[in-house]
């Protein structure tokens, strides 16, 4: 089965991702009381060295302040492709994404492959 893996700062948006993702795989979430700082750079290195070691297809963000900045740096590291503040993710022919596009006032979906990191709201 397909691994999620999910992280917020906030531990209300972080529930909401956990129960989404179920829907999508088997859910584990990064725990990140372990690394040295809660600083974007080392949070998003410590959350794609996660994602490796448990071999996750997608990784899910709350789209908190620190999410936004800790998501695509994430991406980066794992050369993955990157979506922003998701509201609707599915398993369709890779992970497939709708989000808000031209200032909310239309919506847009994007296939994006067999891997991928994404912010949710």
């Amino acid at each position: 089965m397909t691994t999620i893996l999910v992280w917020s700062d906030d531990a209300k948006v972080l529930g909401e991702l956990t129960a989404k993702a179920t829907t999508l795989g088997t859910v584990q979430s990064f725990d990140s009381a372990g690394l040295p700082d809660q600083d974007s750079a080392t949070l998003s290195l410590g959350l794609a060295d996660a994602a490796k070691k448990c071999s996750a297809a997608l990784v899910l963000v709350g789209a908190t302040k620190k999410g936004k900045d800790v998501g695509p740096r994430t991406a980066a590291h794992l050369d993955w492709p990157f979506a922003s503040e998701c509201q609707a993710i599915s398993s369709a022919n890779g992970w497939t994404v709708e989000r808000m596009v031209l200032s909310g006032n239309s919506k847009a979906t994007y296939t994006m492959g067999a891997n991928a990191v994404c912010t949710v709201m």
